[in-house]
């Protein structure tokens, strides 16, 4: 079943993506972090978290492979600092934990099929 839009009015419809971009933008400033980019993105409401999640795929931000490429290393730097390294480490634990989980569960499931 597909789930409804939440309902808006005037007085309390969600940001634009545009706003909500340009918002993060600020909080992040122009020399960024993967700090500051963390706490920026911890600043952000509900509201804004779930427009960024639902207009994602109509606002992608690399477009050619020049851009593509520079956000690929980017992101390497990023990840292999001194900054970036403690939020790569627990983000790769949760994973392999969901992992373990999944394997799990998909077991459970053909073990009852082969009953």
């Amino acid at each position: 079943m597909a789930s409804a839009s939440p309902m808006y009015t005037s007085n309390d419809a969600p940001p634009s993506y545009e706003d909500v971009v340009r918002r993060l933008n600020v909080l992040i400033g122009d020399n960024p972090t993967a700090s500051m980019a963390l706490e920026a993105a911890q600043n952000l409401s509900d509201a804004d978290v779930e427009v960024l999640v639902r207009e994602h795929e109509n606002h992608y931000p690399l477009i050619t492979e020049e851009e593509k490429k520079t956000f690929a290393v980017n992101l390497c730097r990023t990840s292999s600092s001194t900054e970036g390294a403690p939020h790569i480490k627990e983000a790769s634990k949760v994973a392999s934990e969901v992992a373990k989980e999944i394997t799990l569960t998909l077991n459970q499931q053909f073990s009852k099929f082969k009953k």
